[in-house]
């Protein structure tokens, strides 16, 4: 699910995080509570464009990517509690991430606005990608697993 391409999805997320569909709910304690935050903020993300104030532009994208660090912390305390067998896997998709997202907020820091359509895509990609996908496998993997 992609949220920016369809408006009414991403602003109906943001009026109500609960809408976090079943193909992206990993169920387990409250990292699906995370994502749904992690939505709210994509939301306000979807709606960057080069016209907007650059100070409102640069803290939504700080705060959307301060977000996912917090939320990668407490995921990768999980994982490797766990033991999970793909932790090197899923904890270097999480730096290469905040790596990338990173730059481009440096590039818009350097007078770069066009990079606001990059951020937004690719942050919007990667997110439903990587929940629907990385995240529904370790949650198949922690079904019934006792965390160390």
């Amino acid at each position: 699910m992609m949220i920016c391409n369809d408006i009414t999805a991403h602003e109906q997320m943001a009026q109500s995080p609960s809408l976090l569909t079943d193909s992206l709910a990993i169920e387990y304690n409250n990292i699906d509570h995370v994502h749904s935050e992690l939505f709210i903020l994509i939301a306000q993300c979807c709606g960057l464009t080069e016209e907007m104030p650059p100070d409102t532009t640069l803290e939504i994208m700080r705060d959307l990517i301060d977000q996912f660090r917090r939320h990668f912390a407490q995921e990768e305390q999980i994982i490797y509690r766990s033991k999970y067998k793909r932790t090197s896997d899923h904890v270097v998709q999480h730096w290469k991430f905040i790596q990338r997202t990173s730059a481009m907020i440096q590039a818009y820091q350097r007078g770069n606005r066009g990079v606001i359509t990059e951020f937004r895509d690719y942050v919007d990609e990667w997110l439903s990608d990587h929940s629907s996908v990385d995240d529904r496998e370790f949650d198949e993997f922690l079904q019934g697993h006792v965390l160390s």
